[in-house]
Order: structure tokens, then sequence, then C-alpha cells
């Protein structure tokens, strides 16, 4: 990135993540049903997390991030807490999209040290 660049922000990188998974759906002749579901939690991801610049997302933020899923929010649906496995499974795609984010050259964000150590497990008391 150079100085005339402005810093990227997570929703541009999570923008650049739904492609990426895009081009991997072509390539990789994935299943369309977990496609969408992929492309419909990066949208989730981005409807409820800030769109803060790259170098803001610290290890506080991470931990953050998870947590509000793991706490199971309130879907806008139903009124009730969003199922386990959604819960889950948008936990699992926002380790991936960090993953990605980490190793990928076109934007520059290293994952904060003690990343993996974050807790991931959801809460199944909610209801």
């Amino acid at each position: 990135m150079n100085d005339q660049t402005e810093p990227s922000t997570l929703h541009e990188a999570l923008d650049a993540y739904a492609q990426r998974l895009m081009s991997e759906h072509k390539a990789e002749h994935s299943s369309l049903a977990t496609f969408q579901t992929r492309q419909l939690i990066v949208r989730r991801l981005k409807e409820n997390h800030d769109d803060l610049l790259l170098h803001e997302i610290t290890l506080d933020v991470c931990v953050d991030m998870i947590g509000h899923w793991r706490d199971r929010p309130t879907s806008a649906k139903t009124g009730k807490p969003i199922a386990s496995s959604t819960a889950q499974r948008t936990i699992s795609e926002l380790i991936w999209f960090f993953g990605w984010l980490d190793a990928s050259d076109q934007f520059e964000w290293v994952a904060p040290i003690h990343f993996g150590q974050v807790s991931r497990g959801v809460d199944d008391s909610a209801s």
C-alpha cells in the first residue's frame, strides 16, 4: 500500500473476501448452497460490525467480534437468539476470514498474537 492510498477497512476486506469466495466457488465447482450460505454470512458480518480501519482490529476487537456471535445475538426476524448452529457457522466464517486476511497480500493486517487462543464456543443456554 502506498502513502496516497486510503487505509483499508473491515468492510472493504470483507468485500474482497466475498469476491475470493466467488472465485473459489467457480474454480472448484463447490455446492451452490454452501457458496450462498457463505456469502450470506459475509453480508451478516458487514451488517453487524462497524467498518473499522484494519489497523484498529486488535486482539480485543477480534475477541469482541467473535464474542458477539458466541452470545447468539437476537434475530431481527424472530426476536429470539439466533440458532446455535448459525452462530457457530458465523464464527467459523469469521475465523476463516481473519486467516485469509492475515495471509493476503492485498491488505496490510497481521493476526494478533494469541488470536488462536480466542474462545470460539457458542452459548447454548440462550433461548
